[in-house]
């Protein structure tokens, strides 16, 4: 049987002092909506690196299933906020 990955979008926010310090978004794919969620929390757990401030702690605060079929991948439903 074969398995069709969907698409991802998962949002995140800084935490503590540099809660204003904009975290980009994530794309990718997962077989599922609970890999996607597992996903989003790996990816956060690591935390985000800047060249001028250095690492910054991160939390998922927003994950949703994005249409790849058009150029501006637009949500589809929200996986998990």
């Amino acid at each position: 049987m074969e398995t069709t990955n969907k698409w991802y979008r998962a949002d995140f926010t800084a935490k503590g002092l540099l809660d204003n310090t904009d975290i980009d978004s994530e794309y990718y794919t997962a077989e599922s909506d609970a890999e996607a969620i597992d996903r989003g929390k790996e990816l956060a757990s690591k935390g985000a690196d800047f060249t001028d401030i250095g690492h910054v702690d991160i939390e998922l605060t927003y994950i949703a299933e994005v249409d790849d079929t058009q150029e501006t991948w637009p949500e589809k439903r929200t996986v998990y906020y």
